[in-house]
This record gives structure tokens, sequence and C-alpha cells, in this order.
């Protein structure tokens, strides 16, 4: 007999072991759970859409619940302000554009009221993590809060104080 073929590298010129495996049930199970959670979405989509209702995503768990802004809205601080954009930029309201973006939306809004009222939107909560819902005050964080208020009322009433000449 002769001796078996040597390729390049002597081995065997029909060795493929360098070659990834695939284990097709593996990728079989994935494409399944892929195709079930489709469904399920889909159907989901539809329930709501025959409810009248906006289809969100399902809440992960890593999301927070609504708090207050800790800074106002500043919406006059680009009055005034020229910036350049390309010609073709945000035709639409996707992507950056001439007046208001948000960046975690990737939207652009041309008046302040509209970029307001997404900033205040259910898609805008769940876009930067918050759920939507608000935290229930207890008593006590309600009186602390009113101290609080009350103290700061007291220190500009003290400091407003004018003399007689100053009148």
């Amino acid at each position: 007999m002769s001796a078996p073929k040597k390729g390049a590298y002597e081995n065997a010129a029909s060795d493929t072991d360098f070659r990834k495996k695939f284990d097709r049930a593996e990728y079989a199970q994935k494409a399944s759970e892929r195709e079930a959670k489709e469904k399920e979405e889909s159907k989901a989509r539809y329930e709501a859409k025959l409810a009248g209702k906006k289809y969100y995503a399902p809440l992960t768990g890593e999301e927070t619940l609504t708090s207050a802004r800790a800074s106002r809205l500043d919406v006059s601080a680009n009055v005034g302000k020229v910036t350049l954009m390309p010609a073709g930029a945000a035709t639409g309201k996707r992507g950056r554009g001439a007046g208001f973006y948000c960046k975690e939306c990737d939207l652009t809004f041309k008046d302040n009221l509209q970029w307001v009222e997404h900033e205040n939107s259910m898609q805008h909560l769940r876009a930067i993590g918050q759920t939507g819902e608000v935290k229930r005050a207890t008593v006590e964080e309600v009186r602390a809060r009113i101290d609080l208020i009350w103290g700061r009322m007291e220190e500009e009433r003290r400091g407003d104080v004018k003399t007689l000449g100053e009148r």
C-alpha cells in the first residue's frame, strides 16, 4: 500500500481540525428561543394595539423609580446662539439637527414645548432607565421637606431686612 498523502505542513491533506466546530443542536435551541421571544413580543404588540395602547418593552428589573430632576430644564440656554449644521442633518426627528436634542433617545425637536413634553414622556423615561412610577413619600419625608423649605424662606427674609434709609 502507498503511504497516506501528506499536506504542506506534514499532516494529512484532508485534516480540517483547525476549523471551528458548530454544535447544530445548540444553535437550533438558540434560534427556537429567539423565535419564541419574537413571537411573544409580537403577540404583546398586537394585544396592545387592540387595546388602543402603545407597546413598551417589558421592564428588566434594573430600572429605578422616577425621581425629580436635580436641576431645572434650561430652555433659554441656546437663545441667540448660532449653530452650524450640515446640509442633510436630521431632516426628520431622528438624529442631531437644528433644535433641541435628546441624546438618550437620539431625537431632535424644533420647539421647546415638544422637547419638554418628550423629557416627561414614558419613551424618554424608559430610555434613561426609569420606570415612570413615582416613589410614595412618607409623612416624615414630607415634614422634613417642609422644614427645609421653611428654613430657606426664613433665610431669605433675614437677608431682605432694609433700614429706614434704604426704604
